[in-house]
């Protein structure tokens, strides 16, 4: 009997420490909490993150990450706007992008920003990230947040719920 408790105990231990490799350095799954994504993502869509791939391949501009904000725990989902060495500014509610007005398909005009924010180059390790739903978003252009270094991994797919599926 207590070979057979410590054999469950050691396949218990084994399949928690693989679960947590796999959620550390491969992928992750997140909610969507909140609009600040929309029209793209929705409250309550589920999200393949993928942690491993977004590691080797970096981040390019229009990805859909998942980040955490200076000095708090919670996750958040961005698209990243600017990479590390971009000049950003937003002005007359227009982002500009090394100068240029940057053209977002992914915007609807109901979610256009309405803001002003002052030119800004990012340092190496700096990624300028803004919701989709400028309008209401807490992102990169608030005070509180600024440029972010620390993304998690990109989002892959809506794998929930089944009328949202879809690449990203």
């Amino acid at each position: 009997m207590g070979r057979e408790i410590l054999s469950w105990a050691g396949t218990l231990a084994a399949a928690l420490v693989i679960a947590l490799v796999i959620r550390s350095f491969l992928f992750t799954l997140i909610a969507v909490k909140g609009k600040s994504m929309q029209e793209t993502l929705q409250n309550g869509d589920r999200l393949y993150v993928s942690i491993l791939t977004a590691r080797i391949s970096g981040y390019e501009r229009g990805d859909v990450v998942i980040c955490r904000y200076p000095g708090r725990s919670d996750y958040c989902v961005k698209r990243v706007i600017g990479l590390p060495g971009d000049v950003i500014a937003a002005r007359n509610s227009v982002i500009y992008l090394n100068g240029e007005p940057l053209k977002e398909d992914y915007v609807s005009p109901l979610h256009a920003a309405h803001y002003d924010y002052p030119e800004t180059t990012l340092g190496e390790d700096e990624y300028f990230l803004l919701g989709d739903n400028r309008f209401i978003s807490h992102d990169s252009h608030s005070a509180d947040v600024g440029p972010v270094t620390d993304i998690v991994g990109k989002a892959r797919a809506i794998i929930w719920p089944p009328a949202h599926i879809s690449a990203l």
